[in-house]
């Protein structure tokens, strides 16, 4: 057990995180097999006596699974700081990794500035914990803002909607009010644009986040929404086709498939909410477009001589693999000591198509399926359960 602990703890060292939450797991699982209920396990403090100088106690196993989960961008690692806390609730660590975590992997800003107050009352002079604190007091500012300019656009735009259809409806070529028909248009241009200009300000302040997901929990709208609002506004004005293509890109760009605004009821195909059929129409072809641009490189990669490159000899640079000073496109070879272990697809950098991996005697173990760097959930499910049996 101290061994297996020993290695998990090397592991993370040098940055292995899934060998280190196999042998992590392991030392769980055999401790859990004692005779001994988890309140009183809970209780003790485990020490190898040995030259391995190996010491930890539950809260401490459970706090570097998560850390090793966390790594490999599994949000399951909430769970296990959480575990760790529920056991001590002083263990100052896992307030703080829980904080990141909400923040790296969940987008939930609200639940890591809750942690990282605590974590900073036991640690009042940590920079780490300290900076994270600055980072989200500004990110609660800016979803402050953000919340104030999108209310007051979304209030503009529905004055300038109900002035316009309600002066359509009531329009009379005979009659000769005062407040004439001319007169309602040209207000409902000024609204219009007064909520264009609000919008683009939120926009401004969404883009600076580099995150178009971080409001999503503490917010009623989601950037894409803030685009859509655009693109209403521009239909309603009858904005040239150029600018509203334009606008109906930028909801695509900023979508990882088909837009639907997130809460406000939007549902694809089946939505009489204003600007939603043209929308719905012209992005049709602008994401077949985009696919068949992705499929017809993809399938050029297929049909030429594929380069295999060790992962040592890539450079990982944000998101994006590099060879030589370039996105790498071919497939990346990880190896253990001259054994393949995973090999996988890379296109212009990111990871996309099959990821196979294999045991020390060459035997396909899983294979799974990236796409555009992410698995969808059946292939997460799957390698996670390739993972778990592999323990």
């Amino acid at each position: 057990m101290y061994e297996l602990y020993y290695k998990a703890i090397k592991h993370c060292e040098n940055d292995e995180y899934e060998l280190a939450l196999i042998n992590f797991l392991k030392v769980k699982d055999l401790l859990l097999e004692k005779e001994m209920s988890e309140e009183v396990l809970s209780l003790m403090l485990f020490a190898s006596g040995d030259n391995l100088n190996v010491t930890f106690n539950i809260p401490e196993l459970y706090h570097n699974i998560g850390v090793s989960l966390f790594y490999l961008n599994n949000d399951k690692a909430i769970n296990n700081f959480t575990k760790a806390i529920e056991i001590d609730e002083n263990h100052e660590n896992s307030y703080y990794m829980r904080a990141a975590a909400y923040l790296t992997l969940l987008d939930d800003w609200q639940s890591s500035l809750n942690d990282i107050n605590i974590y900073l009352t036991y640690c009042p002079d940590d920079n780490a914990g300290k900076n994270l604190f600055s980072k989200l007091e500004k990110i609660k500012k800016m979803g402050d803002e953000i919340n104030k300019l999108y209310n007051k656009a979304q209030e503009n735009y529905e004055k300038g909607f109900n002035l316009k259809f309600n002066a359509n409806s009531n329009y009379d070529e005979d009659d000769e009010d005062e407040y004439s028909y001319q007169d309602t248009n040209e207000e409902v241009k000024n609204l219009i644009s007064l909520s264009l200009n609000i919008i683009e300000l939120t926009i401004k302040r969404f883009t600076h986040t580099k995150n178009p997901n971080l409001f999503l929990k503490s917010h009623n709208f989601s950037f894409s929404d803030i685009l859509f609002k655009k693109l209403q506004c521009f239909i309603l004005i009858g904005e040239s086709p150029e600018k509203t293509f334009k606008a109906i890109q930028d909801i695509v760009d900023s979508s990882e498939e088909l837009f639907m605004p997130s809460k406000p009821g939007f549902t694809a195909r089946e939505c009489d909410t204003f600007g939603s059929n043209t929308y719905l129409k012209l992005c049709e072809d602008i994401i077949s477009e985009y696919h068949n641009k992705i499929t017809k490189r993809y399938e050029e990669i297929n049909n030429e001589k594929i380069l295999k490159v060790n992962e040592n000899d890539l450079m990982k640079i944000g998101d994006v693999l590099y060879y030589k000073n370039k996105p790498f496109t071919g497939i990346a070879l990880n190896n253990d000591e001259g054994w393949l272990m995973v090999e996988y697809e890379v296109v212009y950098g990111i990871s996309h198509g099959f990821c196979k991996h294999y045991s020390f005697d060459g035997d396909l173990k899983c294979e799974v399926k990236n796409t555009f760097g992410s698995m969808d959930k059946e292939n997460k499910d799957k390698y996670f359960k390739y993972l778990f049996d592999s323990l």
